[in-house]
């Protein structure tokens, strides 16, 4: 599948958060009383009425933040969730190597920033998919170091994000390779092409979606100086929330919600909003692990 690239000129969500901190929404404008799936929630979310999310900036057209203000397509589900559970949603930009660890140690509800859904995370949190992905492989304009399929990888370099699942893919195909390829990892998606565009890696491993989409809307910078290369999608998965194992009635309440949101439409129409109909699930999706795109 291919993620239909939109324009940046769309309608602001009202979820607000301080970049770099915490904020919350002012999205729940129904009353908990009335909300239709605020009985689904774990008693201590509902009396509380507020979820902590762990997200991430810079990763459009998912979720980034434009001045203090939440965006994206994650930004949109929830702001449609916000009145079904009768809750408000506080938001924390988390490094992602700190994200899961956040999660599992009750620093956060749920992590939303179109997080892989592996089986290897299965084994600690579970998955609400709302979205399709995977990652391909960024190189120069041009294409100078030729690298068109997996097996041109072989006696590269690559950066790839810290913490990621991508590592172990690319650590699978080094295997098959006469010449290992070079791993080298960071902290953001920016620094992976950074390293790239100075030479100090080959090619990098990035998010289909929010790359091609950055790559779009550019007209000047690193971003220009970079191209998606036909090294065939690696790893397509969906992207989920996750919640903590122990947390099995805030993903009941989320599932029925994300649900709701595609039985009305409000889903289909945020993934066309965003150019991604695409990649859109057809209902809600638990634990769906890795996935073959156009299945």
């Amino acid at each position: 599948m291919r993620c239909l690239l939109a324009a940046l000129a769309v309608a602001p969500v009202l979820l607000a958060s301080a970049c770099g901190g915490s904020g919350s929404s002012s999205a729940s404008a129904t009353s908990a009383h009335s909300a239709p799936l605020h009985s689904l929630l774990p008693s201590s979310i509902a009396t509380a009425g507020v979820v902590n999310v762990a997200t991430l900036d810079g990763n459009a057209p998912w979720e980034y933040f434009k001045g203090s203000t939440l965006e994206g397509i994650d930004a949109d589900i929830l702001n449609d969730m916000a009145p079904l559970l009768g809750v408000k949603f506080t938001f924390a930009n988390v490094p992602f190597p700190s994200e899961i660890p956040g999660l599992l140690a009750g620093r956060y509800n749920i992590i939303m920033m179109s997080l892989g859904d592996t089986s290897a995370r299965e084994q600690t949190m579970n998955f609400l998919d709302y979205g399709e992905d995977s990652s391909k492989v960024v190189v120069l304009k041009g294409n100078p170091e030729n690298i068109n399929t997996t097996s041109d990888m072989c006696g590269k370099s690559i950066t790839v994000l810290a913490g990621s699942s991508e590592i172990t893919q690319v650590q699978g195909i080094s295997k098959t390779c006469a010449t290992p390829i070079q791993i080298t990892t960071t902290s953001s998606v920016e620094d992976m092409d950074l390293a790239v565009v100075s030479g100090r890696a080959d090619m990098a491993l990035d998010p289909y979606s929010s790359e091609a989409y950055a790559m779009k809307q550019a007209t000047s910078g690193y971003l220009t100086q970079l191209q998606i290369s036909s090294v065939p999608p690696i790893y397509p998965a969906y992207n989920g929330i996750a919640f903590e194992k122990s947390d099995g009635q805030l993903l009941v309440a989320f599932t029925a919600a994300l649900q709701m949101l595609v039985d009305n439409g409000s889903y289909a129409a945020i993934m066309s909003k965003w150019g991604c109909s695409g990649l859109a699930v057809h209902g809600a999706v638990v634990d769906g692990g890795p996935t073959a795109f156009g299945s």
